[in-house]
C-alpha cells in the first residue's frame, strides 16, 4: 500500500484533499464540502512537514493537539475567530477520519485544544475566554519552546490587548509604568494609529507582564530580533524546535 492509506500520492498536502473528494464520489460529502475540507487541510499538512511528520499513518492525535493549540494561541490574541479555529480543528479530524476508514481518534478543539468562543469587542480583558482554557495554551506553548507565543497569548487574555498591539509591546517598558502609574500606554500596533491607555487593576496583570519581560529577554518587543513583525505573524510564532519523537516518529509533548 501507498504512504497516505492508498490516496495515490506520496503528498501529504494533496493526500487531504484526495479523501475529501473519494467522499464526494461516494457519495458521503458533497463537492463543496470536500472543497472546504482540503482547504482547511493544508494549514495542517504545512504544520505537520515542520514538525518532521509527511505520512497521514504518521499524523497522531498528540499533534493535532499541538496544531490545535497554536490556533488556540491565535484565536485568545484576537487574530482567528473561535468558530474558524475550530473549524481547522474539525477538517482535520474528519480528513483523518475518511482516509483511514474511521480508524482516528478524534481531538476536541475545545478540550484538548483549548479553542474557547470569544467577544470581538475588545473593550478591555476579554473575560469571556476562561482562564483554564488560557493556562492549556500557554501551557502547551512554553512545554513547545515558544514563551514569546505564551506570553503575547497571556497579555491579550489579561490586558486586552490585540496580537499586534502584545506582539510588539515593550514589557520591560509596560511593567515599569504598571508598577509606577497602575497603567500601561499602548503606542505600537494599534487600530488606526492611535495610542490608548489599559488601566492595571490586578496582581495577575503585573505578574503577566513580569513573564512578558522575562520571555522578551534583551529584545525590544516580543518579536524575536532576527523577524519582522510580517513574518512573526505569518508563522514565526509556530516556528519551534522539532518536537520530542519516540523512535517510531511519535510526537512526544
Amino acid at each position: 500500500m501507498a504512504n497516505n492509506f492508498g490516496l495515490q500520492t506520496r503528498d501529504l498536502a494533496k493526500a487531504g484533499g484526495f479523501a475529501a473528494n473519494r467522499a464526494a464520489r461516494e457519495g458521503d460529502a458533497s463537492y463543496e464540502t470536500a472543497a472546504a475540507l482540503g482547504n482547511r487541510w493544508q494549514p495542517f499538512a504545512a504544520y505537520a512537514k515542520s514538525e518532521g511528520v509527511r505520512r497521514m499513518e504518521h499524523v497522531t492525535a498528540l499533534l493535532l493537539a499541538a496544531y490545535g493549540q497554536d490556533i488556540a494561541a491565535r484565536v485568545a490574541a484576537g487574530e482567528l475567530s473561535a468558530s474558524y479555529g475550530q473549524n481547522l480543528v474539525s477538517a482535520v479530524n474528519t480528513i483523518m477520519r475518511l482516509a483511514s476508514q474511521g480508524q482516528w481518534q478524534s481531538v476536541s478543539p475545545t478540550k484538548d485544544c483549548g479553542i474557547e468562543q470569544r467577544s470581538n469587542v475588545r473593550q478591555g480583558a476579554p473575560q469571556g475566554i476562561e482562564r483554564d482554557a488560557v493556562s492549556t495554551v500557554t501551557d502547551g506553548l512554553c512545554r513547545r519552546g515558544q514563551p514569546r507565543g505564551a506570553a503575547v497569548v497571556e497579555l491579550a487574555r489579561e490586558l486586552g490587548l490585540r496580537s499586534k498591539e502584545a506582539s510588539l509591546i515593550d514589557a520591560r517598558i509596560a511593567l515599569r509604568q504598571a508598577q509606577r502609574d497602575s497603567k500601561v500606554s499602548i503606542t505600537s500596533g494599534t487600530k488606526g494609529g492611535r495610542a490608548r491607555t489599559v488601566p492595571i487593576t490586578s496582581k495577575r496583570q503585573v505578574e503577566v507582564l513580569s513573564r512578558a519581560v522575562d520571555a522578551q529577554a534583551g529584545a525590544r518587543s516580543l518579536v524575536p530580533p532576527e523577524l519582522s513583525w510580517q513574518e512573526w505573524r505569518e508563522g514565526g510564532r509556530s516556528q519551534v524546535p522539532s518536537a520530542t519523537r519516540d523512535p517510531s516518529g511519535t510526537v512526544l509533548l
